[in-house]
């Protein structure tokens, strides 16, 4: 109508933000606030993130972009609980009254009485005495800092206050780039110049296993406590250490399966080396320099897992360290030298010079491996190392020794002796296949190498022979410069004991159905 001041009205359709807790549309307006400016020092901090250890390092340039865009911080909230912001106003003109005198009776108040003496005593009783006349024409600000100015500012009473300034390693999750970890800086290098860390890892967080965040009214969440009473806190603990935290880390049945497989083969690994160690103890040791060469080999490469795991572990990267230990449990240690030592573990004396020195290797092996797996699978790596030293004695009242056995001549030696080792093995394995032998130990193997290579692999043929498991091995000069291997069927008889098989004039002349080699054994 003629009084109305509407001209025009209609629908309009926009883009909304709503509040991501309640799902509700939320409202902007415009109040008063307190701003930290953080032009001053912006450089300064940008310099110290430069200083710091990120972990994983790409980090550092979302922090760095973070800190470099930033704006004033809004430091004041309208909260019913939080650390308030000691500040008066006038009534009247609502003007700011604070000075450094009122400030400082303030925080001689707080120390005494705590911060919520700020709602619990009249502003006459926070004022100093100079200034108790002015109570009647003040009010008192109701604002609280900011939660993140508050954990901010930890580093005060946590470092400062022990000496221990600045932190090692500030951890969290991989949205504190804007919260903890740049609250903290800021404080810090605004107070101090420098940053209240050396070292800051971040990792993402839990989702389902199609990178969905869980929820409960999705129905996707799966409830550590219901996976530890099915399978064992080591479980969780192994799943935490094989995944890279650098992205979300993804968990279901499926994920948890892997995880059980990866535990099996650990803890068989465990049993297999404890097996072998029932009946020798640490005194019984030998050295080095006195072990067999297969047992040399494999103490040197143990030492060169340890040091690639060490490395891992120093730069955070557990689930790298704990793929180099599975790596090498279930390929050098398992497959190959385990795998080669059975005769001599389970045929030999026990005052043999052979099983001694494979105990001695095995018993460090076992030690520095449960002591490695005790971070990760703690009740486990216990449990393994009670059993073979004694109720008493935890395994975490021990540490990794610094011992690391080096030999470059014995490993480049042995990566030929594995070269060919694995060229045999296949063609043992299409032998099975064509049912011409049953295992390794029926199989006779003829090599043809290079007349460059015939010197070495004829000197080191006992060597090879048992790396290959076989009972008969000939090494021949190929005609045109190829390696080639042939396998058949040997025609040798088995010795009933160790299931080798030897010539007749290599049987005992007192049983027939027993090898040389095994009768020297029993006699010791």
């Amino acid at each position: 109508n003629e009084k109305s001041l509407l001209f025009f009205q209609e629908d309009y359709n926009h883009k909304y933000p709503y509040d991501w807790r309640t799902g509700k549309p939320t409202i902007f307006r415009s109040t008063y606030q307190w701003f930290a400016s953080v032009d001053k020092f912006k450089e300064v901090a940008l310099k110290e993130i430069n200083e710091v250890h990120w972990y994983p390092p790409a980090i550092v340039n979302r922090i760095t972009n973070m800190v470099k865009e930033r704006s004033d911080w809004c430091i004041s909230r309208q909260r019913s609980w939080g650390l308030p912001i000691p500040v008066f106003y006038d009534k009247v003109t609502s003007e700011v009254f604070l000075n450094q005198e009122v400030i400082d009776n303030i925080i001689d108040i707080f120390q005494n009485h705590g911060s919520s003496s700020w709602w619990r005593l009249s502003i006459s009783e926070l004022l100093p005495e100079n200034y108790k006349d002015k109570a009647d024409s003040l009010v008192k600000g109701e604002d609280t800092l900011d939660v993140w100015f508050d954990s901010g500012t930890s580093w005060k009473s946590v470092l400062e206050n022990d000496k221990i300034f600045p932190a090692d390693l500030y951890l969290e999750g991989n949205d504190q780039h804007r919260g903890w970890f740049q609250s903290s800086l800021l404080t810090s290098v605004a107070t101090n110049g420098k940053a209240p860390y050396k070292a800051v890892l971040t990792h993402g967080f839990v989702v389902d296993s199609n990178g969905q965040k869980m929820s409960k009214s999705k129905g996707n969440v799966i409830e550590p406590e219901k996976v530890i009473n099915q399978n064992g806190a080591d479980i969780v603990r192994l799943w935490v250490s094989s995944e890279d935290y650098s992205s979300e880390i993804r968990i279901s049945e499926n994920i948890l399966n892997t995880i059980k497989d990866k535990y099996k083969k650990l803890r068989n690994t465990l049993k297999f080396l404890l097996g072998n160690l029932s009946d020798f103890e640490a005194d019984s040791s030998i050295s080095f320099k006195e072990m067999e060469e297969v047992d040399k080999w494999i103490l040197v490469k143990f030492s060169l897992f340890k040091e690639s795991y060490l490395e891992s572990f120093r730069n955070y990267s557990f689930h790298q360290g704990l793929s180099h230990l599975l790596h090498f449990c279930s390929n050098e240690l398992s497959s190959i030298y385990l795998d080669i030592q059975k005769d001599v573990l389970y045929t030999y004396s026990k005052k043999s010079k052979e099983r001694i020195s494979s105990q001695s290797a095995i018993l460090f092996i076992f030690n520095e491996l449960a002591i490695m797996l005790a971070p990760i699978i703690s009740f486990t790596a216990e449990e393994a190392w009670i059993e073979k030293h004694g109720k008493n004695n935890s395994i975490f009242s021990h540490e990794l020794s610094e011992t690391f056995f080096k030999d470059s001549d014995l490993l480049k030696k042995w990566e030929q002796l594995m070269f060919i080792r694995e060229l045999v093995l296949k063609e043992i394995e299409k032998s099975r296949e064509e049912k011409i032998v049953g295992s390794s130990l029926e199989a006779n193997v003829i090599i043809e190498v290079d007349k460059e290579d015939l010197g070495f692999f004829q000197i080191n043929s006992d060597l090879l022979k048992k790396c290959l498991i076989v009972s008969q091995l000939q090494i021949n000069q190929s005609s045109n410069n190829e390696i080639k291997v042939l396998v058949t069927k040997t025609k040798y008889k088995k010795c009933q004991r160790c299931w080798m098989y030897f010539s007749n004039n290599e049987f005992s002349a007192k049983d027939s159905n027993l090898c040389l080699k095994c009768e020297t054994q029993l006699s010791k």
